[in-house]
């Protein structure tokens, strides 16, 4: 009993890390391990978007293979052309992941839209700079952001993005709302007209555990991809986030690992360690030298004292005789 209680508890306490924690541990397809990127180091490096990438980087590739993974998953399917991008819980990096796999499709000449289906806290506006005044939650309501009632076409909420082939549907006013909105017929009026238009339609959801959002959008998309992040997303949360989709009868397509430690990282950390422990050591043997030359300056003195104090004593006795 005590080897299954611990047993148990390591299942739950058990951060993701590999692929081998997807698949043998949730059972579902590892599509892409995403290494992490840090916005604040360059000032190039602050867009989130991979079209800033050097096509030979490790993020640019690790969001091909995601590609990729999708494009063979979905062979001869041109029904499964509506993904949802969600995770367990926030700040795992869906966004980051929904914005990337939507430039990676446009730039192998797709036709793609990206719905920000996250109405109370969407992201999609600020990671492509484009106002956030008219987007989903309007269009399902028909409120401007005063709350006045209006009947536009779909057209003025699709917006066009600096990626060719690429455009956006901003998440909105927050509203107060969002789950009655999405679980409303003119949802998949919406995904109906878009399919006519488009090659792909990304939706970038909630997270599971924090609202039913992405639940009522799970029965609407083809597919849905969960987001994990790495080391910090735990397989308990991961298992209950799938068993949630699977109880709506939504169809998860596999599991991204997000913000992994790349080779290079690792190169960067230690060429850093290195170079601190060298300069670490040259100030140590300085710091050495420096005492050394202070302890003979001493002894020095010392032994000069020690020489005056004799001959003094000296030349007194000298003097008395």
């Amino acid at each position: 009993m005590g080897v299954i209680e611990m047993l148990f508890i390591e299942k739950f306490k058990k951060n993701i890390r590999t692929t081998d924690d997807i698949e043998s541990e949730l059972l579902l397809k590892s599509l892409a391990m995403v290494p992490f990127k840090d916005f604040k180091s360059k000032q190039e490096s602050k867009s989130e978007l991979i079209s800033y990438e050097s096509e030979k980087s490790e993020l640019s590739k690790a969001f091909k293979k995601l590609r990729i993974n999708i494009q063979f998953l979905n062979v001869n399917n041109d029904n499964k052309k509506v993904i949802l991008i969600t995770s367990a819980k926030d700040s795992e990096g869906k966004s980051f992941v929904a914005s990337n796999i939507a430039v990676s499709f446009a730039e192998v000449g797709k036709k793609v839209i990206l719905i920000d289906a996250d109405m109370n806290s969407g992201r999609q506006g600020k990671i492509f700079n484009i106002p956030n005044n008219l987007g989903l939650s309007n269009y399902l309501a028909n409120l401007d952001t005063n709350g006045v009632e209006v009947n536009e076409f779909l057209n003025k909420y699709i917006n066009e993005t600096s990626i060719r082939k690429l455009n956006i549907i901003t998440s909105g006013t927050i509203p107060p709302n969002s789950s009655e909105l999405l679980a409303s017929p003119k949802l998949e009026e919406l995904i109906k007209d878009l399919n006519i238009f488009y090659d792909i339609i990304i939706i970038d959801g909630t997270s599971i555990l924090n609202t039913n959002d992405s639940l009522i959008l799970a029965r609407i998309a083809n597919s849905t991809i969960l987001v994990a992040d790495y080391n910090k997303s735990k397989v308990n949360e991961m298992e209950k986030a799938k068993q949630n989709i699977q109880n709506v009868s939504g169809k998860i397509l596999g599991v991204v690992i997000n913000k992994t430690k790349s080779k290079k990282n690792f190169k960067k950390i230690w060429k850093n360690f290195n170079k601190n422990l060298k300069s670490l050591f040259e100030n140590f043997k300085k710091i050495i030298k420096k005492k050394k030359k202070k302890n003979l300056k001493q002894n020095y003195l010392q032994k000069q004292s020690i020489y005056l104090k004799q001959k003094k004593l000296q030349i007194i006795i000298e003097k008395k005789s």
